[in-house]
């Protein structure tokens, strides 16, 4: 039995995206990053947009859309899907077109 990973959900947007992968346990992780578009520095000589990368865990890829609405709202709709597993595909066109 395999202990990998498998890539469900790629999504992006301007200035950062996220991978939602599958482990043999069921258990499903988001990584992703953002930031990092605006190479300006603020009067403390910080980054003014520095990348923010992150790793989080849920129990299942539905506990893990119903964080990603909740935390986008409405908006989910605008991020750019750059690859959708046949796993999730009628879970996620459901949601497309219930929207």
């Amino acid at each position: 039995m395999s202990t990998e990973a498998i890539l469900l959900f790629e999504f992006g947007a301007d200035g950062g995206g996220a991978e939602v992968f599958r482990h043999a346990d069921g258990t499903v992780t988001e990584e992703g990053s953002s930031g990092g578009m605006i190479d300006d520095i603020d009067e403390d000589g910080k980054p003014e947009d520095p990348v923010t990368t992150w790793r989080r865990v849920f129990p299942d890829f539905p506990a893990w859309w119903a964080d990603f609405e909740a935390q986008l709202g409405s908006h989910w709709i605008c991020f750019y899907p750059l690859f959708i597993h046949p796993e999730v595909r009628g879970f996620i066109r459901e949601r497309v077109v219930t929207y």
